[in-house]
């Protein structure tokens, strides 16, 4: 206790994490474990999904979001869709507004996506 008061006066800062039980070279050296900075992943861009997209199924950005029944195009779509809600953390909504279609015609969209992309990856 008395060393803890003698921190506090002296201004003194050590790391801490309620999630960890120990001194602050200890918490500081479990967080960079756990946590490596260069491990942040960054959200994926509009543009980087509709190349990913392209990749994928072949179908260009014009086409993606064109209002095309086109299988391919429909294809395409769903991947953009499970791309920018998944990896992009783009709300339903966002996409609803983007592509003119119905909520429920996004969650098909993104189900459809997701089975492509897993299917292409395996």
């Amino acid at each position: 206790m008395e060393q803890a008061m003698e921190m506090l006066r002296s201004g003194a800062r050590e790391m801490c994490d309620s999630r960890i039980l120990g001194t602050g070279d200890f918490v500081e050296g479990v967080l960079k474990e756990v946590e490596p900075s260069d491990k942040i992943e960054k959200n994926m861009t509009r543009e980087e999904a509709l190349l990913e997209t392209e990749r994928i199924t072949g179908v260009k950005a014009e086409k993606v979001m064109s209002s095309s029944r086109e299988r391919k195009t429909s294809s395409g779509r769903a991947v953009y869709c499970y791309l920018m809600k998944e990896k992009g953390k783009v709300s339903g909504a966002k996409l609803m507004k983007e592509l003119g279609i119905s909520s429920g015609g996004i969650s098909m969209l993104v189900q459809r996506g997701r089975d492509i992309v897993n299917a292409t990856n395996n």
